[in-house]
C-alpha cells in the first residue's frame, strides 16, 4: 500500500514515470483494487511472478522495497549488483545492506512522506542515481561475492571444528 500511495503522489510531479510491482502474493488483489481506485492503471504494472526477475533490474531507474518486515532480501542484493539506486524501508536486515545516502535511502516503514521525498530526490538527480547505483554494486561485490560467502562458510566450519 505504501508504494502505491507514494506512486500517486510522485505521478503528480513526474507523470512519465512507470511503476512495476514484481511478484505476487496475498495482497495482490487488494493492491490492484487500490491502483484502480486511484486511477493509476496506466502507470502501475503488475508483472506477476517472474522466473528470471534479475533480468528486470537493468530496466529500472530505482529499486524500491517497502517491506514492513524483512530478513536479508535477495531481490535487494540483486538490484544492487545491477547498479540500481535503492529506496527501502529500514526493517530487518536491510539497514545492514543499504548505506543511507551512499547506496540508497532508508525510509521508516509506513512513512509515505519519507518515501516520496527519497524517490523525488532520485528522480530529479540522474547523477545521484548513477553514483548510488555504482556504490551499491561495489558494496555487493565487496560483501556478497562468492569468495566472501566461501570465506564466511570456512570461518563457521573452522569455529565448529575447534569446538
Amino acid at each position: 500500500k505504501m508504494f502505491i500511495e507514494a506512486a500517486a503522489q510522485i505521478l503528480s510531479e513526474f507523470p512519465q514515470v512507470k511503476f512495476l510491482i514484481v511478484g505476487d502474493g496475498p495482497q495482490e488483489s487488494y493492491l490492484k483494487t487500490l491502483v484502480r481506485e486511484k486511477n493509476l492503471e496506466r502507470h502501475v504494472v503488475f508483472t506477476g511472478q517472474i522466473q528470471d526477475a534479475h533480468k528486470i533490474y537493468p530496466a529500472l531507474d530505482v529499486f524500491v522495497l517497502t517491506s514492513l518486515t524483512e530478513g536479508t532480501p535477495l531481490s535487494l542484493l540483486e538490484a544492487m549488483a545491477c547498479a540500481r539506486a535503492i529506496v527501502a524501508t529500514s526493517v530487518g536486515g536491510i539497514p545492514q545492506i543499504v548505506q543511507q545516502g551512499k547506496t540508497g535511502f532508508l525510509v521508516p516503514a509506513g512513512d509515505i512522506a519519507f518515501l516520496v521525498n527519497a524517490l523525488r530526490r532520485l528522480l530529479e538527480d540522474h547523477n545521484l542515481r548513477e553514483r548510488m547505483g555504482e556504490e551499491a554494486c561495489d558494496f555487493v561485490r565487496r560483501h556478497y561475492s562468492v569468495e566472501q560467502m566461501v570465506e564466511k562458510y570456512q570461518e563457521v566450519y573452522e569455529e565448529l571444528f575447534q569446538r
